[in-house]
């Protein structure tokens, strides 16, 4: 027959099992403990890399006031820019303003020489011969001289 073990030992052995159970899950929380403390460690001088870095790279005060000093210059060189251009911009708009008066003024002269043209053409009887008449130019028809009346005394300039 079958001797009985003594209580005592299958106790121990339950203990010894208990406690090599235990010494696993301690063994692999430590490991796994370890590699949470390596992450974090490594994140940790990670984030204080960026920090250093991230501080020699900011701006400062005299940065700062460098670049406003620099829009500053930029805007005063822009104005007097706009300033010249807006002078030559009304100083081409009189010179073009005053072309269009001298190119009317000789539009009516050119008109008032026509008609006294077409009146020397027709001889001491007045009359114009119909279709080879003057024709007015540059869009001027029945153009008076710069006395306003047409004919021998408003000659539009000529013999001035």
């Amino acid at each position: 027959m079958a001797t009985p073990e003594p209580t005592g030992y299958s106790e121990l052995q339950a203990l010894r099992a208990w406690v090599a159970e235990v010494e696993r899950v301690l063994g692999l929380r430590t490991r796994i403990g370890l590699v949470l403390l390596a992450l974090a460690a490594g994140l940790g001088g990670a984030a204080l890399y960026l920090a250093l870095d991230t501080r020699n790279d900011a701006a400062d005060a005299s940065d700062v006031a460098a670049l406003q000093q620099r829009v500053q210059a930029l805007e005063q060189q822009d104005g007097a820019r706009t300033t010249g251009l807006r002078t030559e911009v009304t100083a081409a708009r009189s010179a073009a303003d005053a072309a269009r008066a001298q190119v009317s003024a000789l539009q009516k002269r050119v008109g008032a020489l026509e008609e006294l043209a077409a009146r020397l053409r027709a001889g001491p009887g007045g009359s114009v011969p119909q279709g080879g008449g003057s024709k007015p130019r540059h869009g001027s028809s029945g153009a008076t001289g710069p006395t306003g009346a047409t004919g021998a005394a408003g000659t539009g300039g000529v013999g001035k």
